[in-house]
């Protein structure tokens, strides 16, 4: 019999909810809510999916299927597609411990649930407080063989427990064991994730409400769209075994929605912030840093330049780099690429003659710990550094809703001349203590002359780097990914006086999401050519661009983009964000 009775009542319609961040950045896509079909395909329907091909599904790059099994209600796992992706996934393996048909919208029952009468998990039961017990259990297991020696697999916990029966007994539970160990943990501790341990009062940054029918989906609430991650061992088999229950009771039922090509096996990895240093600067005709010295680069040539070394160990398979180029002899682009891998037709830094352009670049390295950069007209460039990507790296992107913490045109109040100001990312509304670094965009404007800014940690000296390159009375943004002081704040010099305008596109840290995935540098569109899109942008005009496809993955969480305006009929601004998604207040490119 059912220990609880439920008198809820839940109507709603959809709502958008917005990720961005900025050109030459990252661009993430959030929470979707819209008017579109669900479909559920139940093992339990005819012609339903076997266990095998729930698994095929899972899997993305870097891993294979050698078999699966299930145990359970054959009512409780399924397929799932959901174009307007209700809870951040639009398609994947659902499971449940009730029935998956069950978790489509709109969120108006009084209170959904099937006890469907079957035994608990002795696993789950482990992780849950004294005297709490599971039932209900849906187990899918799985032996795989994964390239490389790191599992992620993307997924979604929900559940109609949410809100009211928090801190309470009714504490659903699920967990992916691979080869025996649990790697489904709330972000940046060794908890499992239960009702209890993210929701509205705890963990809020990874919760996400339901109960007045936002979403369309039946769940009262859902977390955001998380990455489990384990060591696994290359070229061998491997068990993967992901198990969700009920706990103390039959009713009110819990789901994990697990992202299609979402399991993977990635061979670069998180993110480990430093603090910025110069590596190549070819104006200087002298190391006077211990940057790398060279000759202007001429037209129609490349240099190559060692990344590794110092701050960056040689075991690094990629690095984040400011690039900026200087004085050129006529408008024309840098593309930066590994040393001996083959050019890409693509442009990493495009820039004017006479002026200094700088750019976010990510960068694979090539042989011998080198990155090889072409120009295809004359031009002074220097390179900073500022991460790198690999093993031994421990901080993860995460996400968020665009958020200003700065603009000092609102105060009246400019940075001054050789000033450097404080400012405080970690602690505030969408970056928790505790980050490491925070993806920005920051906007010099209304400069009195030529100059740039410099954005370092809080704790460190002023560096001999730049971040930002602006010219007088013109608008010139820059993403920038900055670590962060133990306090939580970053530094911001600027040689010259001027408006400065931060806002936070995401942050890194060990309680991120996100891994960096190297992909060939391709060009996505250009509307100069008719085949592509024909006409170029009107003024006030919006285009949607598809990403994923041959290169970008299924499973991308963001991606990596440069964004270049040419040839525009006056001054204005680019903004880029999540297709289905309402366009922020905020600028990621001023051109003039």
């Amino acid at each position: 019999m059912n220990a609880r009775t439920v008198s809820r009542v839940r109507i709603g319609m959809g709502m958008l909810l917005a990720i961005a961040s900025s050109a030459g950045g990252i661009a993430a896509v959030p929470n979707v809510a819209l008017a579109a079909p669900w479909s559920i395909n139940a093992l339990s329907d005819p012609g339903g999916p076997t266990a095998l091909q729930l698994a095929q599904t899972l899997v993305g790059p870097g891993i294979a299927v050698n078999s699966a099994t299930f145990t359970g209600d054959n009512r409780a796992a399924g397929l799932f597609t959901d174009p307007a992706a209700s809870v951040g996934l639009a398609s994947g393996v659902v499971m449940s411990s009730g029935l998956v048909h069950e978790v489509v919208g709109p969120n108006a029952f009084l209170g959904n649930g099937d006890d469907l009468n079957q035994l608990g998990d002795p696993a789950l039961d482990l992780l849950l407080p004294a005297g709490q017990t599971t039932q209900d259990a849906a187990s899918l297991t799985v032996q795989f063989t994964p390239t490389n020696p790191q599992l992620a697999i993307n997924y979604v916990f929900a559940s109609e427990e949410y809100e009211e029966f928090v801190d309470s007994q009714f504490n659903d539970v699920f967990a992916f064991y691979v080869n025996g160990e649990n790697c489904a943990l709330t972000p940046g501790t060794s908890n499992p994730i239960t009702i209890n341990t993210i929701n509205h009062l705890r963990n809020t940054l990874f919760y996400i409400p339901n109960e007045a029918g936002t979403y369309d989906t039946e769940f009262d609430g859902f977390t955001v769209v998380l990455t489990c991650r384990a060591a696994v061992n290359p070229g061998v088999a491997n068990t993967l075994r992901l198990v969700i229950a009920d706990t103390s009771d039959g009713i009110l039922d819990s789901g994990v929605f697990l992202q299609a090509n979402g399991v993977s096996s990635n061979p670069i990895g998180p993110l480990q912030p430093i603090s910025p240093s110069r590596l190549l600067d070819t104006r200087l005709q002298a190391s006077t840093a211990g940057a790398q010295t060279e000759a202007i680069v001429p037209g129609g040539t490349s240099i190559s330049l060692k990344v590794t070394g110092g701050d960056v160990p040689e075991t690094a398979l990629a690095v984040a780099l400011n690039i900026t180029a200087v004085d050129g002899a006529a408008p024309g682009f840098l593309t930066v690429f590994p040393d001996g891998g083959t050019q890409p037709a693509t442009s990493s830094v495009n820039f004017t003659a006479g002026s200094a352009s700088p750019n976010s670049v990510m960068a694979k390295v090539g042989a011998g710990g080198r990155v090889r950069i072409f120009a295809n007209v004359s031009v002074n460039v220097v390179v900073d550094v500022f991460g790198w990507f690999g093993p031994g790296g421990n901080a993860r992107l995460f996400t968020v809703v665009p958020n200003r913490v700065l603009d000092t045109r609102t105060s009246g109040v400019p940075v001054g001349s050789l000033q450097t100001i404080e400012v405080q990312i970690a602690g505030t509304e969408k970056v928790p203590v505790g980050a490491s670094a925070a993806v920005l965009n920051i906007t010099a404007t209304e400069a009195v002359g030529s100059g740039y800014l410099t954005v370092f940690p809080s704790n460190r000296d002023l560096p001999l780097v730049s971040s930002v390159n602006y010219e007088a009375t013109v608008p010139r943004p820059n993403s920038v990914i900055a670590p962060l002081g133990p306090d939580g704040k970053i530094k911001i010099f600027s040689n010259q006086q001027t408006h400065v305008v931060v806002d936070v596109m995401g942050w890194f840290g060990t309680a991120g999401q996100a891994e960096y995935v190297e992909v060939p540098s391709t060009r996505l569109l250009d509307t100069r050519l008719p085949a592509n899109t024909g006409p170029r942008v009107a003024a006030g005009g919006t285009i949607h661009l598809q990403v994923v496809g041959p290169v970008v993955p299924p499973n991308a969480r963001s991606v990596v983009l440069n964004v270049t305006v040419t040839d525009p009929a006056g001054s204005g601004f680019l903004t880029v964000y999540p297709g289905n998604a309402p366009r922020p207040l905020s600028s990621n490119l001023n051109y003039v």
